[in-house]
């Protein structure tokens, strides 16, 4: 008798989490076919725009980000005798985000001892626990939904750990002796990361896979970054402890703002919505903010004395 091995049947499902939310929302697939499928092809189709099949992924269990839309998803299974496709109906529902109305940077700290954000924002205060005692704070728009996201900089493994929702970036930059910056360095609207190195008084902006390199001030200089201008790109700057003064550079024009004092550790924002960063320093001795806007000075007292400042748009 000739035993003949049955080929397994193909049969394609998968889950999808999450399923709704704003735009711009990562949806994480994983693939729960059976048969022993070696081939997939993940394609959706937007039910509100053109309806046209669009093949996103070949890969098992891959993750998309989608903007607005009602997405229809479907797999596609094969190997070598067979092929199914999905019959389950899944949607991806994906609405706008609330239009950012207040463009006005608010104020924050960072509490080492207790690695935890403490975000002002008016009368709301908003708290974060991320990172490690060691860490150091930085803020930016990691997904460009116009609001700012918080995360660290470790200097032990020169890495830094950006928090955006649920998920985690991971970016490996610079040296242990770096101080981290970020900035939108390419207008997209997104904060990208770089470092400022003390030894070399440079910047160090990472741009993808794109390295820019701008040296700036001298070694004992602390970095600050801001669109000075209002081009919707970042630049760089340095606070000089020793005369309290701001040097910020654009294109090929340097302004210089005194500002604070020696003891004091520079911020910057933009603190009158006008699409321009100013500048400002933070006390630790009176755990206090001083902001400068034109010849206006804000005083916002925040934190103790062993905080550290940050500064973003929270709402």
């Amino acid at each position: 008798m000739i035993k003949m091995k049955v080929p397994s049947i193909l049969g394609a499902s998968f889950t999808a989490i999450p399923t709704a939310g704003t735009a711009p929302l990562t949806v994480a697939f994983t693939d729960q076919s059976t048969g022993s499928p070696t081939k997939w092809a993940w394609s959706f189709r937007n039910v509100t725009g053109n309806n046209s099949p669009v093949v996103w992924s070949t890969l098992q269990s891959p993750t998309y980000t989608f903007g607005v839309g009602n997405f229809s998803i479907a797999l596609n299974v094969s190997n070598s005798s067979a092929y199914n496709m999905s019959t389950q109906i899944t949607f991806i529902n994906v609405t706008a985000s609330a239009p950012v109305t207040d463009k006005t940077t608010r104020i924050g700290i960072f509490r080492p001892s207790v690695h935890t954000f403490y975000l002002k924002n008016g009368t709301t205060t908003t708290s974060v626990n991320w990172g490690i005692s060691t860490d150091l704070p930085v803020t930016g728009d990691w997904n460009g939904d116009g609001r700012t996201e918080v995360g660290v900089f470790r200097p032990s493994v020169h890495t830094f750990y950006l928090k955006n929702g649920t998920t985690t970036t991971a970016i490996s930059w610079g040296a242990g002796t770096d101080l981290p910056v970020t900035g939108d360095w390419n207008g997209d609207r997104r904060t990208e990361v770089g470092a400022f190195r003390p030894s070399a008084h440079t910047f160090y902006q990472k741009n993808g896979t794109t390295t820019m390199a701008i040296s700036w001030g001298i070694s004992t200089d602390l970095p600050v970054t801001g669109d000075w201008n209002g081009d919707s790109r970042t630049e760089v700057g340095v606070f000089r402890p020793s005369v309290h003064t701001f040097y910020l550079k654009n294109g090929t024009t340097t302004t210089a703002i005194n500002w604070g004092l020696s003891t004091d550790t520079p911020v910057t924002g933009d603190w009158n919505g006008d699409d321009r960063t100013d500048v400002g320093v933070y006390r630790p001795s009176a755990h206090t903010f001083y902001l400068k806007n034109g010849t206006t000075t804000t005083a916002i007292n925040w934190g103790v004395g062993t905080d550290l400042p940050v500064t973003g748009k929270w709402s």
